[in-house]
């Protein structure tokens, strides 16, 4: 509960604070606080930060890390858990460190959120290779989080190609 209070208040007040003025709501108001039976106000708040999949996976990460009280931990490690907690959820293939892929793994974040959590490139070719196959099996204009409306896919580096240099405004002269 610590922990994802912490995580709430640093890393999301902000955005939440912005969120709940748009809608004229407020913290209290979304969880059904009760000042007559806080512990039950508590389990709602734990409950709606639970459905935050970065947040649940932020926090799950942390306390693996927070756990262990031998070992020593930096920023750069919370700054990493703060970049996979944002790519798990919403990726199909993740490549962190072998320090953060242990805490993935002991957290299973990628299978809760069908994610292929990958221990080094060296596995990157097959994992794409993989996607590369359920996207083309994937019926044009079906939409099951895939691509986003209107968009399609591309499956060769010839088509890719072209739409990146128009894009990035420089082109290659050789």
């Amino acid at each position: 509960m610590r922990v994802q209070s912490r995580e709430i208040i640093h890393e999301h007040q902000e955005l939440l604070s912005a969120l709940f003025a748009e809608y004229r709501l407020n913290l209290l108001r979304v969880s059904g606080f009760d000042p007559q039976r806080p512990k039950a106000s508590r389990r709602r708040m734990v409950s709606f930060a639970d459905r935050i999949p970065s947040l649940r996976i932020a926090v799950d990460l942390k306390t693996q890390l927070f756990r262990n009280t031998a070992r020593r931990w930096n920023l750069n490690t919370v700054h990493d858990i703060d970049a996979v907690s944002l790519a798990v959820p919403y990726c199909h293939v993740v490549v962190p460190d072998r320090e953060i892929a242990d805490l993935l793994d002991r957290s299973h974040a990628g299978p809760s959120n069908g994610t292929r959590v990958l221990r080094g490139l060296r596995d990157l070719p097959d994992a794409l290779a993989d996607l590369t196959v359920r996207a083309r099996e994937q019926p044009q204009g079906h939409d099951d989080g895939w691509v986003g409306e209107g968009e399609a896919f591309c499956m060769d580096l010839a088509g890719l190609v072209p739409s990146v240099s128009s894009g990035a405004g420089t082109q290659r002269s050789d």
